[in-house]
């Protein structure tokens, strides 16, 4: 977990007392006139701001608008957390009536003051109208004192302000009595604005929790009571790789009283992308090796056999990979909890845009691996992008299925009939289902054991050991240094063994790295750029070396990889869902890989079939349980932060 994540879930992590009273619900500790809040060691702030006119704004203007609050999130202090509230209530009838209609005076216009009050009247009546909305950002921090506390906040606040006018949109900080009057309007809305006069209260020894809590407070198993009031909390656990703009509006513009909250804990960069990247570049400590610095020490360090170290005295050099920092933190976020590799390269160019591997650490925070009794860190020196090898599962049916369409291209109509299982040389081949009488693309869709174990078995051992040979996912692939091994040997396997072999199992062990490059294969026509990490490397304002595309040659024909693409194009729309990829046209297969013990492995693989996005990408979730369903959505988001970063204007030109 990055570090920062880390610290702050500690210092939030307070040990829970049941409430004796309602006063004990409210987690407010003292109040300071200034607006400042202390709840424990933490203090927090809060803003008011006004609408941001961003639905009728030009295309142009709404990209302003989102560059805008793109840099107010940025301005956002890591260690800190900030909570964005949209709080929808009742318009105040007394109110509107004292502020907004017309007094009547008694001459001869009060026909039309009657005329006009009455459509100001029928505007709030049954309709969103009668709901007004309040805007609110909440900066928390933990700090000793409420003066450190005040500092942080006169340069934070100031900072969110300044962003909001950028976004025309004017704001104003809370003082103690604003604050309390926003919590009473939760806790008891169905009275009016109440003046909280601080100085008396402590003169007279009150506890304002008196004045803004609920008369009761009942917590059933999916609702709760506040008085006389019931309601009900909703909890977005995780977002999908798409979002509409109009995602937040659309939710807020119930005619309902409502609360809407986002929270936010901003991560500097720099530590999430070195957790991200320390395994392609290793660490101070050599836990971590650096073969991709290791192999190109002699440019890096200006070393040259002839004049030895002469050349180093021209200058510091630098490399730039072809690795995205924000696509890295993506994958790396995206996986959580699971050990396991991401990676993404451009199938046109070689350029290997992911290589994540987890579990990882923050070099600046080494983990104490002889004191881990939860496992959280098994393997983090390996690096599972280049180096694990593992039971590729059903994505295998992809390389069963090319073997078979390149002895014969009418392969894909042949059918084979799955009753749930079969027997194949004397092993029982299980299937999920019944799935009845099956060509190629609905057994691929369906994953079909049964269809796939029968048609390996058929297609015979040399067949599938040829095409694996070719795909070079029988032997080693070298990038940059690293080398990688996939293992398909089929040599001393039976008729049953061919059979567990063409639906992943059996002994069969891939890399992600070259089961990465097969589908850049299938993506590209049959041959694609073969993947590389360095892109560049400069010396003394001279370029020592440079990255040039090579292609992997004609390793399957353009009708089978035409052909697999259809399938796993099926495959998303038919199963796994197009909608989680947003605008990007998704071809993938799904794998879960059997242990002996405990959860199956879950893969995903797969590329998009776009000129403007040539990404081909892998996802291995160790433990995971089904590819489908948590593999796919962590590709979802690479390939979402992917496109946002191929989007993005170039700074180098």
């Amino acid at each position: 977990m990055i570090k920062t994540l880390n610290n702050t879930i500690k210092q939030d992590r307070t040990a829970y007392k049941i409430p004796r009273s309602v006063q004990d619900v409210i987690p407010i500790q003292r109040i300071f006139a200034d607006g400042i809040f202390q709840f424990g060691t933490k203090y927090s702030r809060t803003l008011r701001f006004s609408d941001i006119n961003y639905a009728i704004a030009s295309k142009e203007d709404k990209t302003a608008m989102f560059l805008g609050y793109s840099e107010l999130l940025n301005a956002l202090d890591s260690g800190s957390t900030t909570k964005l509230t949209i709080c929808n209530k009742q318009v105040n009838r007394q109110a509107f009536e004292d502020t907004v209609l017309l007094p009547q005076r008694g001459d001869n216009l009060d026909g039309f003051v009657d005329e006009f009050n009455g459509m100001l009247e029928g505007k709030i009546s049954g309709s969103s109208a009668s709901v007004e909305q309040e805007r609110f950002i909440t900066v928390s921090v933990h700090k000793k004192t409420v003066d450190e506390a005040r500092t942080f906040f006169s340069r934070v606040t100031g900072e969110v302000s300044s962003k909001l006018s950028r976004l025309n949109s004017s704001s104003n900080e809370l003082d103690a009595a604003e604050r309390l009057d926003v919590l009473r309007g939760f806790f008891r809305p169905d009275e009016s604005s109440l003046p909280f006069d601080l100085q008396t209260a402590m003169k007279r020894g009150h506890n304002l929790k008196d004045t803004i809590c609920p008369d009761s407070l009942e917590f059933h198993r999916d609702y709760f009571k506040m008085g006389s009031q019931y309601g009900r909390v909703l909890f977005l656990k995780d977002y999908a790789s798409y979002i509409k703009d109009s995602m937040i509006l659309e939710l807020t513009d119930l005619n309902r009283r409502m609360m809407l909250s986002i929270d936010m804990i901003p991560v500097p960069t720099d530590e999430a992308v070195r957790e991200a990247t320390i395994h392609l570049l290793g660490d101070r400590y050599g836990y971590i090796s650096a073969p991709l610095l290791g192999n190109f020490a002699e440019q890096m360090i200006g070393y040259d056999k002839i004049t030895g170290l002469n050349e180093a005295s021209k200058g510091t050099a630098s490399a730039r990979l072809t690795i995205s920092a924000e696509v890295q933190k993506a994958a790396l976020q995206a996986l959580g909890s699971y050990h396991g590799a991401v990676g993404v390269y451009n199938y046109k160019t070689g350029e290997i845009l992911c290589a994540v591997t987890s579990p990882s650490y923050d070099p600046d925070n080494i983990p104490d691996i002889a004191g881990d009794e939860t496992g959280a860190y098994d393997g983090v020196y390996l690096n599972r992008f280049f180096d694990a090898a593992y039971t590729p599962g059903s994505i295998f049916k992809l390389v069963t299925s090319a073997a078979a369409l390149e002895k014969s291209a009418s392969a894909q109509a042949g059918t084979h009939t799955c009753a749930g299982k079969t027997i194949i040389g004397g092993q029982e081949i299980v299937c999920m289902s019944s799935h009845g009488t099956l060509a190629m693309p609905e057994a691929l869709a369906h994953s079909c054991n049964v269809y796939y174990g029968e048609l390996a078995s058929a297609l015979g051992k040399d067949t599938l050991q040829a095409v694996c040979d070719k795909l070079g996912l029988n032997g080693m692939l070298t990038c940059d240094g690293y080398t990688a091994r996939s293992t398909v040997d089929l040599s001393d396997a039976d008729d049953g063994s061919v059979a567990w072999a063409g639906i992943g199992q059996y002994t069969d062990q891939i890399t992600a790295i070259q089961f990465l490059r097969f589908m850049g294969v299938i993506a590209n026509g049959g041959e694609a750029a073969e993947p590389y990490l360095m892109q560049k490397i400069s010396r003394a304002g001279q370029t020592v070396y440079e990255a040039e595309t090579k292609t992997t040659g004609r390793l399957l024909s353009e009708e089978t990889a035409e052909a697999l693409g259809k399938m796993m194009r099926g495959a998303v729309v038919n199963q796994y869902g197009a909608w989680q990829f947003g605008s990007l046209t998704v071809c993938a297969k799904s794998g879960t890989a059997e242990r002996e013990n405990g959860p199956a492995d879950a893969m995903f693989a797969g590329f998009v079939e776009d000129e403007a996005y040539p990404l081909a990408f892998v996802v291995f979730a160790e433990r995971g349980g089904s590819g489908s369903q948590t593999a796919a959505p962590i590709a979802a988001k690479v390939l979402a932060a992917c496109k946002t970063m191929l989007d993005a204007p170039n700074p180098n030109g």
